[in-house]
């Protein structure tokens, strides 16, 4: 089994937080789906980048991603240790994908990429916020 006994919610567990962020755009207000927070850095996987989870969904060489996938609504934190088993299933997806594919969720691929490596390398946590 890939995942360690109890899955990975040993690890990422829920937190609350005061509310959601939101970007307001030309005036309207867009919802972030996932916002992630780590020491100063954060990142966000907007509504239209979710389908990046349509590629790993039940591929069992993924399955920090789709733990994080099943727990995306459950405002997880992630540890460090995790951070960089999901930069290893990133590449691992990277490298599975047509090029042309990638090329389409190349944006959020590469800014979560970096910001679970920057977890991973600080050893912080990270702390998701969905909506």
């Amino acid at each position: 089994m890939l995942l360690p006994p109890g899955g990975i919610l040993n690890t990422l567990t829920s937190f609350s937080s005061g509310g959601s962020c939101r970007l307001l755009d030309a005036g309207a207000e867009t919802a972030m789906s996932f916002d992630l927070y780590c020491g100063n850095r954060q990142a966000a996987i907007a509504p239209f980048e979710e389908f990046i989870f349509s590629f790993i969904a039940g591929d069992a060489r993924f399955p920090y991603l789709n733990e994080l996938w099943q727990n995306y609504y459950a405002d997880p934190r992630i540890a460090p240790d995790i951070a960089n088993e999901l930069v290893h299933e990133l590449l691992l997806l990277k490298a599975t994908l047509e090029p042309q594919t990638w090329a389409k969720i190349q944006l959020v691929g590469d800014r979560l990429l970096l910001f679970f490596s920057a977890a991973y390398r600080d050893r912080q946590i990270i702390q998701c916020s969905s909506d």
